[in-house]
């Protein structure tokens, strides 16, 4: 009989102890997520700063008219 509830009690702390890992790795795993979609936000942001300094930069190239044009 002692050997059973020895064996119950090696159980229970082990279910605690898995129990308390898998509420370690969810939270680790929604800061992840977290960390992801900022740098995502991140990314967006600089490509639309990247396309509008592209196009306000296409007409930069064309040659400027002279004094001396009609």
């Amino acid at each position: 009989m002692s050997e059973t509830v020895s064996s119950v009690e090696r159980l229970t702390h082990r279910a605690s102890r898995n129990t308390s890992s898998a509420h370690q790795a969810s939270s680790l795993a929604q800061s992840a997520c977290t960390v992801a979609v900022r740098g995502g936000e991140v990314a967006g942001r600089v490509v639309a700063t990247m396309r509008e300094i592209h196009d306000s930069s296409d007409g930069q190239n064309q040659p400027l008219s002279t004094v001396t044009d009609p």
